[in-house]
């Protein structure tokens, strides 16, 4: 008489249960990367941006000033 049966067989089951958990996992891992990336890129779109900006304003600030002497 056998108290415990193992069974070794392999099931569809198990795997698709496997296979859907380990997808979920890669996409938590992609999703937080392509999240930092994102705001990486974003910091230096900003810092283009007000280096471009600061530029405009000082060019605006030095024809105003040729204009009025």
């Amino acid at each position: 008489m056998y108290l415990t049966t193992a069974n070794s067989g392999f099931y569809l089951g198990d795997a698709i249960f496997q296979i859907f958990f380990l997808s979920i996992v890669l996409a938590i891992i992609i999703g937080a990367i392509s999240l930092v990336v994102s705001f990486i890129k974003r910091g230096k779109r900003l810092e283009r941006l007000e280096s471009k900006v600061d530029k405009l304003v000082k060019d605006n600030e030095r024809n105003q000033n040729n204009n009025h002497l």
